[in-house]
């Protein structure tokens, strides 16, 4: 996703996914099928790439999406509970600040799934993630963990691909808030960051932190079916 904000808006899950299966991690990650290679299993960051899948800190989501693959700090060590392991990234390396967001939020698991439309099975982005725009793509993200008084607390987002024809509205400049609509100006989500993808569904539960406390909760059943964007 393109940058961490947009994750948390984003952001990459429950019910109505896709029927793959999780697989357990495996040293082998390279499946040979004809002349293609397959990443198969789940990878040391918690990607199954193959099932759509990702499970794991929210740190590791962002180091290990193959979108910042162009960042210095790209697939280094993933967070697996020991601060010490970590070597931080360079206040003057590029995207820096996704990182340090990224960091910040280490303790928070995430679980992501989404469709072939969105990400190739081979872990692979459209050239233009403008590509989404009139595909059905979709992806659906679970954010939890437990807040500073031990209490748990959860947020569950689901996101679809825009149509050619929806048009989105905002106000403001820095995190704007923003309204989608169809062609028969029918407001059916709202704006998450993402000028591709539309939030159509945010439920919480306990009492999420700084910056998921931005998002409201809302549901808008115009679309919220898998893979039904295009009219």
């Amino acid at each position: 996703m393109k940058k961490l904000i947009l994750i948390l808006a984003i952001a990459l899950v429950f019910a109505g996914c896709e029927k793959d299966f999780v697989d357990e991690p495996t040293g082998n990650m390279e499946l040979k099928s004809g002349n293609s290679d397959k990443v198969t299993g789940v990878d040391e960051y918690g990607y199954n790439w193959n099932a759509h899948h990702f499970n794991g800190s929210f740190y590791n989501a962002i180091v290990g999406d193959n979108l910042y693959a162009f960042a210095p700090w790209s697939h280094t060590t993933p967070y697996m509970g020991v601060d010490e392991e970590i070597t931080p990234a360079d206040p003057g390396d590029l995207m820096y600040d996704l990182w340090s967001i990224a960091w910040y939020l280490r303790d928070v698991n995430l679980l992501m799934r989404w469709n072939e439309a969105l990400i190739s099975k081979e872990g692979v982005y459209p050239g233009s993630l403008d590509e989404w725009i009139g595909s059905d793509a979709w992806i659906t993200f679970q954010f939890s963990g437990v807040d500073e008084n031990g209490k748990q607390w959860s947020q569950f987002q689901k996101m679809v691909a825009a149509n050619h024809d929806d048009q989105l509205k905002t106000e403001g400049e820095w995190y704007p808030v923003g309204v989608w609509y169809n062609n028969n100006d029918e407001e059916i989500g709202i704006f998450n960051d993402w000028t591709q993808l539309i939030l159509v569904q945010c439920v919480k539960t306990g009492e999420p932190p700084f910056p998921f406390s931005t998002i409201p909760a809302y549901k808008n059943t115009a679309r919220l079916g898998f893979g039904i964007t295009k009219k």
